[in-house]
């Protein structure tokens, strides 16, 4: 007896063209839709007007309304895995390895659908808390995890101290870097946006406390 496929894309595989087409402009739609608005504003029946389909398909393919919700979810994280997957590090010296990562981690952090992924998890938690730990593990924990890697190489060098765990410190970079913003950002309390040059600045001021500290020597 044939083992039924665990591939979650293996349904996806067995439309035709068409029916791939129509799935992901559903999907999209969906996606838009529940950033924008939240998972309890967004009807099927709204959905399936803007996008077409039907409430049996969607059923069939997804379980109704929440399945969907977590396919839109699971692709939105994907997406943050490949943007900061895409940075390649490995060859450049750790001051310019570091800016790089701020500026593709500032990047990643302001994207209008970023904030409304992290709104959404604030939200949708309660209801959804594995989705909402999936947003942070494909996120901002996926982002200390990256750098965290960046520093182990780093402290085998001899570029950095070993006395202290490379997560532990990936976590205060990152921490310092995009958390205030973030939060600002999140609530309203701040811009959501930063320009080139604001990019560049806070990438380097954070790269240079890293690094140096804000303590003159002479109180050490």
């Amino acid at each position: 007896m044939t083992e039924p496929s665990t591939d979650p894309d293996s349904k996806i595989r067995k439309l035709t063209p068409r029916g791939k087409e129509r799935l992901e402009a559903l999907t999209d739609m969906a996606a838009e839709q529940f950033l924008a608005h939240g998972f309890n504003a967004v009807s099927l029946d709204t959905l399936i007007a803007m996008a077409g389909g039907s409430r049996r398909n969607i059923y069939e393919r997804f379980g109704g309304k929440e399945g969907l919700f977590t396919e839109v979810v699971r692709q939105l994280c994907a997406q943050l895995d490949r943007s900061l997957a895409a940075l390649d590090l490995d060859n450049l010296e750790p001051t310019e390895a570091l800016m790089q990562f701020s500026l593709r981690s500032l990047e990643i952090v302001q994207d209008p659908r970023t904030l409304a992924l992290h709104r959404l998890m604030i939200a949708e938690g309660p209801r959804f808390p594995e989705l909402a730990q999936a947003i942070y593990d494909h996120g901002h924990h996926r982002a200390i995890l990256q750098l965290a890697t960046l520093i182990e190489g780093w402290q085998a060098a001899g570029h950095f101290t070993s006395d202290q765990h490379a997560e532990a410190l990936a976590a205060r970079f990152v921490n310092l870097l995009v958390t205030d913003f973030q939060y600002e950002a999140l609530t309203g309390r701040g811009p959501t946006t930063m320009d080139a040059a604001e990019m560049q600045c806070r990438a380097k001021d954070c790269t240079q406390l890293f690094f140096h500290g804000a303590c003159a020597d002479a109180l050490l």
